[in-house]
């Protein structure tokens, strides 16, 4: 039992912590500061990917970049149930913080996007 609660106290220390990264890059960011306001993008995410996502497995998307997506923006993804064709109403917010595009083996018009969950 007590390594359970060992173990557990390390997982909120873990996620306390990149929080508090989280928090210095997008406050105290020379780059954020002089940058143009961060935009937010709802997008539709299939309930296989969110799951990935709001379980930490997932740390990317792959994104038709139709809506000029940049890093320090925050997407609100909603959960999408494929099957019924409606959302589920559960959605997750993440942060941008990572953007690849126009490189050997991405489709032009695609990017692949490094994402970070709010805590």
């Amino acid at each position: 039992m007590k390594e359970k609660i060992k173990s557990a106290i390390a997982k909120v220390g873990d996620k306390f912590i990149a929080f508090m990264m989280w928090l210095e890059r997008i406050m105290f960011s020379e780059d954020r500061l002089m940058s143009e306001p961060r935009k937010t993008h709802e997008v539709k995410c299939e309930t296989e990917f969110f799951n990935d996502v709001v379980n930490d497995y997932k740390l990317f998307e792959v994104r038709k970049n139709d809506r000029d997506y940049q890093p320090g923006d925050d997407m609100i993804l909603k959960e999408w149930d494929k099957d019924l064709q409606e959302y589920t109403g559960v959605e997750d917010r993440v942060t941008i913080i990572y953007m690849l595009e126009n490189y050997p083996g991405i489709e032009p018009g695609y990017c692949v996007l490094g994402i970070e969950r709010y805590y």
